[in-house]
């Protein structure tokens, strides 16, 4: 009974914080501006410090065998969940690729954070707390190079770049403090600081370590908490009992028999069996949920600001912060898949062009033009349907001709007889391609998912640009078979779905003919002939 009391009285603090941290959030007092910052605090001050709290004066982190399978068990543990839970996910065919991805990388993390610390304190005592910091770095390794390139679909090999965190890099200066002062054989504990004359200062030093480490746990917890109430008010249930049964089995019975069987059958140190059976007893955590709800996310609008025009804005301003025609941008040297030549001051060869457009019903899901004249024209008469955040009547076609109009500076007609004449001085003109990713069934239900999955269609574009796939002649353009999309990992119904999406209507296009009519009309005294006679070419083929 004493031991489950020990258990309980470990455990129990972290749960009320986490409650705290709740009744914190919904009374205002933590807001959600604050929460970038505390865990800025809590990943490059406060854990690094808790980590080298408990690694440096570590006994057990000077035998070879725990710093060898510890880093090695944790890394094969996170993976092997990982691939395990992406391996569910694929049995269950989940609608889309990012669903299928996020359970792969949310079911198969265990809780390698801040419950088990206490857990491991209580029962087993500081040698085996620094196995597991050490069990951490692999896990931790594995976290960033394993988990994000599955949630990704980012190559495992360019996830390198993310590893080396402040909390990693903590767990390698605390080992190598303990092996350097193993070497003179010294052991920065209080009897050894207390009777060397040299100790004093260094005492100071991990005293405030130790200060600062503290705060780690509580923090966390209590943001934790406050996140958690959020993620609450959002929660559905999307795809019902069947997955919150397969998350149950990953989390609380795969994984925690996996973390047993390990610390039965393998030749390991005591403390890294108890540190393996500790994370058997704790294999859910949070902070997997919070990453896949924040992912890709921008945080909340700023207290107070100033708007484009200079004016003071808080988010209790009728007026908008941004310019209603705003975009955000990045800088493309952050793109990890960036072409070492983008910056080549010679240039870099285009192998294709694509116009899109957003509309319910006529535009095929992807179809390439005939040649580059075919292609011009192709792009302006693009257009897109009216939704209620457009001027107009929803539903109506807006023509943008190459989604310039806002922007070009001078006559259109001249723009496109500039498009035109760039024929005559290109050797090997890109291919012209046009998609639609908003191509609507007869129930009214999008028949493409989109999203990350448009790379499936660009995939068969690159192909095209390569001679890798054929293409079949209609009168719009050369367009692919739907099974030559790849649909591996799509519903059961993407086939079907995708030659849908390819069709093409007869009398549908005769009409999408006749509404460029009022375009032609109004840039006729400036319009380039050869894109009249392509009209004149694509009446002829329907």
């Amino acid at each position: 009974m004493t031991e489950y009391l020990k258990i309980l009285g470990s455990v129990i603090p972290i749960f009320l914080l986490t409650a705290i941290g709740v009744i914190v959030r919904r009374r205002r007092v933590l807001n959600a501006q604050a929460d970038r910052t505390l865990v800025n605090l809590l990943v490059h001050v406060l854990q690094p410090c808790l980590i080298l709290d408990h690694v440096v004066a570590s006994e057990a982190l000077r035998r070879s065998g725990n710093l060898l399978w510890s880093p090695l068990l944790g890394f094969v543990c996170m993976a092997s969940g990982i691939w395990m839970a992406a391996a569910i996910a694929r049995l269950y065919h989940f609608p889309t690729g990012a669903q299928s991805r996020t359970f792969a990388f949310v079911g198969g993390i265990f809780n390698y954070g801040y419950i088990p610390v206490p857990l491991i304190a209580t029962l087993y005592g500081a040698n085996t707390l620094g196995v597991l910091f050490v069990f951490n770095l692999g896990a931790e390794v594995a976290f960033w190079i394993v988990g994000f390139a599955a949630f990704e679909q980012r190559s495992i090999i360019k996830e390198w770049q993310r590893v080396f965190t402040t909390p990693v890099r903590a767990i390698i200066l605390g080992v190598s403090i303990n092996l350097i002062t193993a070497h003179f054989g010294l052991l920065l504990d209080a009897d050894t600081l207390a009777g060397a004359t040299w100790g004093w200062p260094v005492k100071i030093v991990l005293d405030t370590v130790h200060m600062i480490g503290s705060c780690t746990i509580p923090i966390a917890m209590l943001l934790i908490g406050a996140t958690m109430a959020d993620f609450w008010g959002e929660f559905r249930a999307t795809h019902g009992i069947y997955v919150m049964g397969l998350s149950v089995l990953m989390r609380n019975l795969i994984g925690p028999a996996t973390f047993v069987f390990l610390a039965w059958m393998l030749p390991i140190s005591r403390e890294l069996k108890e540190t393996l059976v500790v994370q058997a007893s704790v294999p859910a955590g949070v902070f997997t949920l919070l990453l896949a709800r924040h992912h890709g996310k921008d945080g909340e609008p700023p207290a107070e600001c100033l708007d484009w025009k200079g004016n003071p804005w808080t988010p209790a301003s009728k007026e908008k912060a941004a310019h209603p025609n705003s975009r955000f941008a990045a800088p493309m040297q952050n793109n990890p898949a960036l072409a070492p030549e983008a910056n080549d001051p010679n240039g870099v060869p285009i192998s294709a062009l694509i116009f899109g457009g957003r509309r319910a019903t006529t535009l095929p899901l992807v179809f390439q033009a005939f040649n580059w004249i075919h292609g011009v024209y192709i792009g302006a008469t693009m257009g897109s349907e009216m939704t209620a955040a457009a001027a107009g009547t929803v539903g109506q076609v807006r023509r943008d001709p190459m989604a310039m109009l806002p922007f070009c500076g001078y006559n259109m007609g001249d723009y496109f007889r500039h498009w035109l004449r760039m024929r005559k001085l290109l050797k090997r003109p890109p291919k012209v391609f046009h998609v639609n990713w908003f191509r609507k069934g007869k129930d009214g239900k999008f028949l493409w998912p989109g999203y990350g999955e448009n790379m499936r269609v660009l995939k068969w574009i690159v192909d095209r640009c390569r001679g890798r796939v054929p293409a079949y002649e209609t009168p719009v353009g050369w367009m692919p078979e739907a099974e030559d999309i790849d649909v591996i990992g799509l519903p059961e119904d993407a086939l079907a779905n995708i030659a849908e999406a390819l069709s093409i209507d007869l009398e549908e296009w005769k009409r999408e003919v006749l509404q460029q009519d009022e375009l032609f009309f109004r840039l006729y005294s400036d319009l380039p002939k050869e894109l009249i006679f392509q009209r004149e070419l694509l009446i002829s083929r329907l």
